[in-house]
């Protein structure tokens, strides 16, 4: 075990080494702003620490009070000298008091004593720098985190606005549409549409931009089955499955689909590394023609973006008022309501479990059945009866630390509305 040494003294810990070097510089201080030479001031100082006013934390103090004891003693004994220069004579300066102090063998020398002291007061100094050095350097790590953190802050700004300012494309080709559909159909006045025509465009759809999608839009043919809304976006990215979005909730988001489950996981809709990843349907979907289960997987991200919303579903009451699911693919607007609010964990190949994401499509109604049976072990929340063969069904995956490698899903039914 390492030793802690001052002078004569060893001390088991560095707390106890710590605590003799505070008693020391009590010491010097004392010693700097009072005469103990003077026997008035040697006793005031005697009777303070006698009654506890003044303490130390440990031998190193007590043996300075053992020495002003003595030193009182010695000017009681002196009493009647009259040459107060001889007592003042007497080498109990600073240095050479500390050093009666701490080297108790040594209390003859005065020249060693000093120089022993000085080495006390060196330990302190290089103990300081110590910690001043430990100090900056939390400093700078402190500021460096600091600074991670905002260029986090500010990378996922970015990443937000990238994706309300899809979400605006989609609203502004809503608008669009709804204004040709209008015109079409003669339900403008000529004073309307004329009206409508000498206003700002960006008051209606945007960019002048805009305007021209309009125009390339009304022009395609009509035999085209994407939705109109999803057109320029489908454009831009030809791998949109569908949009994706509850009311009242983060959730209005792009649906993307590749070849496999991994490519959406940690890039974003245009293909760039984020650790968000993208909401993305299984890839063994038929966007044009689903089957029966539809899953839509997203990360449960703590920040709530993504399905980072979705474990508030355990709430029986958050669910009922956040039912509604709308997930439209690029060919059809539909509308789910959420039957219940499921807790699983991956079940690996050599697992005799079943395993709700591969169940995309029922060839019958036993593998239909198969999936509602489960989904019934599983629940945590219900809303609503179990579909029944036939119905077209949505689920949510995402996961969830209830367990290791948890994961929890929605389950939601088509509704016609």
């Amino acid at each position: 075990m390492d030793k802690y040494t001052i002078g004569d003294y060893e001390f088991e810990t560095e707390e106890e080494w710590a605590d003799a070097v505070d008693d020391l510089q009590t010491i010097r201080q004392i010693i700097n702003t009072t005469d103990v030479h003077n026997p008035d001031e040697a006793l005031a100082l005697y009777r303070m620490m006698r009654e506890g006013e003044l303490t130390f934390k440990g031998p190193v103090g007590e043996a300075f009070f053992h020495d002003i004891a003595d030193t009182v003693a010695e000017f009681s004994e002196q009493s009647l000298m009259k040459d107060k220069e001889e007592v003042k004579e007497d080498p109990l300066s600073i240095k050479s008091l500390i050093g009666r102090i701490f080297f108790k063998n040594n209390r003859s020398g005065v020249k060693n004593d000093a120089e022993n002291a000085e080495i006390v007061l060196k330990k302190k100094t290089r103990s300081q720098w110590i910690y001043l050095v430990v100090g900056a350097l939390c400093i700078v790590a402190a500021i460096l985190c600091f600074l991670y953190y905002a260029y986090s802050e500010y990378t996922e700004m970015l990443k937000t606005r990238a994706l309300e300012q899809t979400s605006q494309k989609k609203s502004i080709t809503e608008a669009v549409n709804w204004y040709l559909s209008k015109r079409d159909s003669g339900e403008f006045s000529d004073a309307e549409i004329h009206e409508i025509s000498t206003e700002d465009n960006s008051s209606y759809f945007g960019q002048n931009s805009v305007t021209t999608e309009a125009q390339e839009i009304e022009a395609e043919p009509e035999e085209k089955t994407i939705l109109p809304e999803y057109t320029t976006l489908h454009d831009q990215y030809p791998n949109l499955a569908g949009w994706l979005s509850i009311a009242d909730t983060s959730i209005d988001l792009p649906v993307m689909q590749s070849d496999d489950n991994d490519y959406y996981l940690h890039v974003n809709m245009d293909g760039e590394d984020d650790t968000n990843g993208t909401l993305f349907l299984d890839y063994r979907t038929d966007v044009l023609e689903p089957g029966a289960n539809s899953i839509i997987y997203g990360h449960n991200m703590r920040s709530g973006e993504m399905f980072g919303g979705l474990k508030q579903y355990l709430d029986e009451g958050y669910a009922r008022n956040h039912e509604t699911i709308e997930f439209d693919t690029i060919y059809e607007k539909q509308t789910f309501k959420v039957v219940c609010v499921c807790l699983s964990h991956v079940g690996y190949q050599d697992e005799d479990a079943y395993k709700y994401y591969n169940f995309t499509d029922a060839a019958n109604e036993a593998e239909f059945k198969a999936f509602t049976d489960a989904m019934d072990e599983a629940a945590a929340v219900r809303l609503r009866e179990d579909p029944v063969w036939g119905d077209r069904l949505l689920t949510l995956s995402t996961c969830n630390s209830y367990t290791e490698d948890g994961r929890l899903y929605l389950v939601a039914v088509k509704v016609n509305e």
